[in-house]
């Protein structure tokens, strides 16, 4: 089985121009919120910084958290772990490196440098 895992960048419309493709909730991105209310305008590299630090560490902050980001990827490996058939996974950047951290859990082998994705790179997974 191979697994590709493309940093989502409208790369869909490319892949599947027939529109034949199935969608999963599974794999939307990590929803972010600001990490605490004021009317100061601050920039968005600190909104991202502190409500992924919220996330990380499991503040209910955020409307999902580490540990159910990572649920959610432990039920997407396990729709696709057994099934024989090679497909590729479209997702986001942030969501993209917790399926591929429960995907290494499983057995998947890695091949490449997924630690800094742009949008349109992607990974390949074996089983």
């Amino acid at each position: 089985m191979r697994v590709v895992i493309i940093r989502h960048a409208e790369v869909d419309l490319k892949l599947f121009p027939s529109g034949e493709h199935l969608e999963s909730p599974l794999i939307n991105e990590v929803p972010l919120k600001s990490s605490f209310d004021t009317k100061t305008n601050m920039p968005l590299w600190f909104w991202n910084l502190t409500g992924r630090l919220q996330w990380f560490i499991n503040c209910r902050r955020q409307p999902q958290v580490r540990r159910q980001t990572r649920k959610r990827a432990k039920e997407f490996v396990e729709l696709i772990r057994n099934d024989d058939m090679d497909i590729a996974v479209v997702t986001h950047g942030f969501y993209m490196h917790t399926l591929l951290q429960e995907m290494k859990k499983v057995g998947f082998k890695m091949t490449g440098d997924s630690a800094n994705f742009k949008n349109g790179e992607y990974a390949i997974a074996e089983k």
